[in-house]
């Protein structure tokens, strides 16, 4: 079963991929999906978010901007692809529903 992707849930991800970012050779390897079951994997411009690699992730507070409007919290998780780009997937709390899982995956080592 997946786990809420939100704000309450931010220091539960952020540690775990802190962990696994710690062991030898491994990434952090996250899908996020769009139902609570983890059948419907969520896409974006770079195509499905199924074992893409999460470098970090932040957590913004909710916040009132220079002209008053209030700003929902949210959490910002970056992706790397192992070369080409670095993506920011948004989810903004009351505004969006996602879930996710973790694993790990093996870095590949480069020998000279």
């Amino acid at each position: 079963m997946a786990t809420a992707l939100n704000t309450s849930t931010y220091d539960l991800l952020n540690s775990q991929i802190q962990a696994i970012l710690k062991t030898y050779a491994q990434t952090a390897l996250i899908t996020i999906y769009s139902d609570a079951d983890g059948n419907n994997v969520v896409t974006d411009s770079h195509g499905p978010i199924k074992d893409r690699q999460a470098m970090s992730v932040s957590y913004t507070k909710s916040y009132l901007g220079a002209d008053g409007t209030p700003t929902s919290p949210y959490l910002e998780i970056f992706f790397l692809d192992g070369s080409t780009f670095t993506e920011i997937f948004k989810t903004v709390d009351n505004e969006h529903e996602f879930w996710y899982t973790l694993s790990t995956g093996t870095i590949k080592t480069l020998s000279f």
